[in-house]
């Protein structure tokens, strides 16, 4: 059996679920984002409710006495803007806003009169958060006069470690927030069980967690960014012809923002997300669905965009020292003429970044603040390991290779993008006879399948007719029955008696599968 993460990271596991559970329960799935913490209790640093979700896009440089309006979709922001250099607190380097959440334009004069102060915090990310002066002063923050615009502001990593710091000053407790393992997958088909896999072995580690007393929490980072290829939609479209023609010419085009070929859902991505998240749903497998398409356009990985930008040949010099890669496209920007992510191409990085797109043709250049797009793969998996504070992380094989996904994601993040590394559970290769892809959840029970994918966790597994009967040979539901046994002595007998008797049948012990689900499972 795969190693489990063990205990000796308590302080950063052990901890309770209100982020998970409580206020911003609701808006985690549909939304699909992940809560900032100042964002939760309205009694912690409470955030004015004036305050966007995301935040505007463009390298705005007003000047903080006369702040500009800027237009985002339908709403009028006012951005705060960088201080002038004479204005610069003297513990601190150069604090730089940059694009994020701002204050809408109809909180100015409430914030003017509320004498709001801003607040700069060294050594954090310059992703802006507003807090009001009530909560300053109550929290006893550092503050300084900033001219007409009287604004708190707190960077994303800042307002992390100092939300922990002001409840320790309420209760004497440090904050203590979910476990978070994290698996991952694009929407752009549903295919066979062999998908399963992460995911079952993601819901065994937060079993085993909460089992250690540890509140655990699964995420499944969907990466409905990504750009739909041809063997995707071939996959998506069950080799239908007609559909395959139809939607051929959105490869290339992120799954986000394709149209449902089933016109029963908003887009390509949350047809195939449904359907995810039913399949999941008989396996008794609920994790939280982070989308990464609206985390991207609501501005939530803007500092690690801007970071990589500004550290662009850098970050390339350190993969090819250490793993002897050349990683030319640090971002996949997406084309603002055919809208494709896969065919762009970054020419140079300077002030501007030029590109040319290898699909359209298009070239040009932009100020990386108005660039579209995504990270590289594994430089976005380094930034949403600290955007979302990810404490472990299901990988198969493939990604822990020696230039693979961990290894690069590791490096980059401990250098450009904040230090969090998460722990590794690692699974094995899944392979499954043609005449069982797709059946296996009809064969099997939910927790006689999720038994098969974990029992091992690292071994590679060959699922053929014999090896699934075998399995149902010696897997008990209760004690001295094996699935293969009752299926063929028991189910029947006890189907007829449930059925006559309408009522379903008593509970069984702990750690045997219940009979109803058993029978459910035979009637289905």
């Amino acid at each position: 059996m795969g190693q489990l993460p063990a205990r000796s990271r308590q302080h950063q596991r052990d901890r309770s679920l209100p982020a998970v559970l409580g206020h911003g329960a609701t808006s985690l799935v549909h939304s699909g984002l992940h809560p900032s913490p100042l964002s939760q209790s309205r009694g912690l640093g409470s955030v004015p409710r004036g305050l966007p979700e995301s935040g505007a896009e463009g390298a705005a440089q007003p000047d903080p006495q006369h702040p500009r309006r800027l237009r985002f979709g339908s709403r009028s922001l006012l951005h705060a803007g960088p201080e002038p250099a004479a204005a610069r607190p003297a513990h601190g380097g150069t604090q730089r806003l940059l694009p994020g959440p701002l204050l809408r334009h109809d909180r100015r004069a409430l914030d003017r009169d509320q004498g709001l102060r801003r607040v700069v915090v060294p050594d954090s990310d310059p992703h802006a958060l507003a807090l009001a002066l009530r909560d300053v002063e109550q929290r006893g923050l550092p503050r300084c006069r900033r001219g007409a615009l009287d604004v708190a502001l707190l960077a994303q990593r800042g307002a992390h470690h100092l939300l922990e710091s002001m409840r320790a000053r309420q209760d004497g407790t440090s904050a203590r927030l979910p476990h978070v393992v994290a698996t991952g997958f694009t929407t752009a088909f549903l295919g066979d069980e062999r998908t399963l896999r992460e995911f079952v072995v993601g819901d065994h580690v937060v079993h085993a967690l909460r089992e250690q007393g540890t509140n655990a929490v699964l995420y499944l980072v969907n990466d409905t960014y990504d750009p739909l290829d041809e063997r995707q939609l071939r996959v998506g479209m069950d080799k239908n012809p007609a559909l395959i023609r139809k939607f051929r010419p959105f490869c290339g085009r992120p799954i986000a923002e394709i149209p449902d070929p089933f016109d029963c859902h908003a887009s390509y991505a949350a047809h195939f997300t449904a359907r995810l998240t039913e399949r999941l749903r008989r396996l008794d497998i609920h994790p939280l669905i982070i989308d990464t398409h609206r985390a991207y356009r609501a501005g939530h990985y803007a500092p690690y965009i801007v970071r990589t930008f500004e550290r662009y040949r850098e970050i390339q010099d350190a993969i090819w020292a250490r793993f002897g890669q050349l990683v030319q496209n640090l971002f996949r920007m997406q084309c603002p003429q055919c809208g494709c992510v896969d065919g762009t191409s970054i020419v140079s990085v300077a002030e501007q970044v030029r590109y040319r797109c290898e699909r359209c043709g298009t070239e040009g250049s932009e100020l990386p603040s108005a660039l579209q797009g995504k990270l590289n793969w594994k430089l976005d998996c380094a930034a949403r390991w600290n955007l979302y504070r990810i404490d472990t992380e299901v990988f198969g094989k493939a990604h822990l290779a020696r230039e693979g996904t961990n290894n690069v994601s590791c490096l980059v993040s401990r250098e450009f993008f904040g230090g969090q590394v998460p722990e590794v559970v690692k699974y094995g290769e899944l392979k499954i006879q043609r005449e069982l892809s797709g059946r296996l959840l009809q064969i099997l029970p939910p927790e006689a399948l999720k038994r098969m994918l974990t029992e091992h966790l690292s071994r590679d597994l060959e699922v053929t007719r014999d090896f699934v009967a075998q399995f149902a040979e010696r897997f008990e539901v209760r004690p001295g029955a094996s699935y293969a046994s009752f299926v063929r002595q028991e189910l029947p007998r006890v189907a007829l008696e449930v059925a006559a008797a309408r009522v379903p049948p008593e509970p069984t012990g702990k750690d045997e599968i219940e009979i109803g689900a058993l029978v459910a499972h035979g009637n289905a």
